[in-house]
């Protein structure tokens, strides 16, 4: 629980990066540097596997950064989001009065402190930055690109608990990068390192290379005002209410945010929408399913470029906006020009623009997010989307492929109840009847049959009237070895010419 020792530096130094960059997995990480002249920030992406050779090049480097996730693609762009392992927060200590003149290490304690008052488990690392601090918390396991709305949920709850240590509001996003450890810091003139690890877990943690790991749905459960289980119920009940009342609006007005946001502390509501974002990766699946891999053909790019454009203002804040607007283009329009691009998403760009500053626009007599929003009917007749190509898609499917799925689902969950399937049902149901027929030949009364059977006379007499229907039609047989003679016990049965 002590600062980490100067003979365990480069140790702690290669696990820090480590345990959120895998050589073994596929993607790509991004090592920045601020640099004298025109071009004040420079970037380049690496594949995963040259971590240990790149780390060790960068060691003592001058304001030097490096991706917290890591991408599918060679950049890091949200759109290009491929797993992340870790949650952060940038402190800004230099600009917090009450924390001047302490030591780094009396002010990592001290948010230790603050961590433990409001049910905040105990970072797994804490890194002098130079100036600042980060606070870390390392997972047990990456997550996809699907967790990436709830990770973000998190981010921002951690964020807003530590204000008052100089969280930064504008690095909490996943395509940031922080300095590396064993880089130093230009400015100051200090090296960037570990000044505190965790090495007693509590909270659910484990202990991975002597560093404290988290579960990240019980670092969820514990941050969020929501368990998972919990939001599983609150989504039941809003789809009950919602079946009951179609025609009640929704207090969202409608928008693509699938949580109530309230603005807290100032800070602009900007949550990332987990449908925006499955409706964005719906898109790109399009792509992958038409085969179109080098770029849409040509006059059918509009339409998805507008469309990405404006799911993805959904998804990031607006900053970033533009960033991953030219990464969509060179997805879908490749041979689009800068200008034709901006084209196809001015109206996105400025709606986007007008949320962040908090505006509204007046739809039906309310007010409503200025961003664009769409019903899964308008997104397939746009996209043409086939029945074929739906069942391949998460989100923007019709009615009737959720009705499809839903009897799916509740089939496969008859089947994990126990229940029969329809043949056995029809199965037992003829042989019921056949019984019913058969022990009414042998001279018994209908209320004798139906105890036999289990049910009333009067239903042993429908039984056994049904059985002789099914018998008068030539198209029925009973062989030997058939089931429901079996099941009989008794001759078997010849009907037909």
């Amino acid at each position: 629980m002590s600062a980490v020792a100067g003979t365990n530096r480069r140790y702690s130094e290669f696990v820090e990066t480590s345990a959120y960059h895998f050589p073994d997995k596929f993607g790509f990480f991004v090592v920045a540097k601020k640099v004298d002249g025109p071009r004040a920030w420079q970037q380049r992406s690496y594949r995963l596997d040259r971590l240990p050779e790149i780390l060790k090049s960068l060691d003592g480097e001058p304001d030097t950064y490096i991706s917290q996730a890591s991408f599918a693609k060679p950049n890091r762009k949200v759109a290009s989001f491929a797993r992340v392992n870790v949650l952060w927060v940038d402190l800004d200590i230099y600009h917090v009065d009450h924390l001047r003149g302490f030591s780094p290490e009396n002010i990592a304690w001290q948010l230790r402190e603050a961590c433990a008052d409001r049910g905040i488990p105990p970072p797994s690392v804490i890194i002098d930055s130079g100036m600042g601090m980060y606070a870390k918390w390392y997972l047990e396991a990456p997550l996809p690109k699907k967790a990436l709305s709830r990770w973000q949920l998190v981010q921002n709850t951690l964020c807003l608990k530590l204000m008052d240590f100089g969280a930064d509001k504008r690095a909490k996003d996943p395509s940031r990068v922080l300095r590396v450890v064993g880089s130093t810091h230009k400015k100051s003139g200090r090296r960037v390192e570990v000044i505190w690890q965790n090495t007693t877990p509590t909270h659910g943690a484990g202990v991975d290379n002597g560093v404290a790991t988290y579960s990240f749905d019980m670092l969820a459960d514990d941050l969020l005002p929501m368990t998972r289980e919990e939001l599983r119920v609150l989504r039941a009940e809003r789809e009950r209410e919602k079946q009951a009342a179609l025609s009640r609006e929704t207090s969202t007005g409608n928008s693509l945010t699938l949580i109530q946001r309230r603005n807290t502390n100032g800070l602009r509501p900007f949550i990332p929408s987990q449908l925006a974002w499955d409706r964005f990766n719906d898109i790109t699946k399009l792509m992958e399913i038409r085969g179109w891999h080098a770029g849409a053909p040509d006059g059918q790019r509009d339409i998805p470029v507008f469309l990405a454009a404006a799911m993805m203002s959904q998804a990031v804040v607006f900053p970033r906006l533009a960033d991953e607007i030219e990464s969509i283009g060179r997805r879908i329009a490749p041979w689009w020009s800068a200008a034709e691009l901006q084209s196809c998403v001015a109206s996105v760009v400025a709606r986007a623009g007008a949320a962040f500053k908090g505006e509204k626009h007046e739809f039906n007599g309310r007010e409503v997010d200025p961003r664009y929003a769409f019903k899964n009917e308008t997104l397939l007749t746009l996209l043409d989307v086939t029945p074929e190509e739906e069942t391949q898609l998460t989100t923007i499917i019709s009615k009737s492929e959720v009705r499809r799925r839903d009897a799916i689902r509740a089939r496969q969950s008859r089947a994990r109840a126990g229940a029969s399937t329809r043949e056995d049902y029809e199965a037992e149901a003829a042989g019921r009847r056949f019984r019913a027929q058969a022990l009414r030949s042998e001279g018994k009364s209908w209320a004798e049959v139906g105890a036999v059977i289990g049910v009333s006379a009067t239903a042993a007499r429908l039984l056994a009237s049904r059985a002789d229907q099914k018998r008068s039609c030539s198209s029925v047989y009973m062989q030997v070895g058939d089931p429901i003679a079996v099941r009989l016990g008794s001759p078997v049965i010849r009907t037909g010419p």
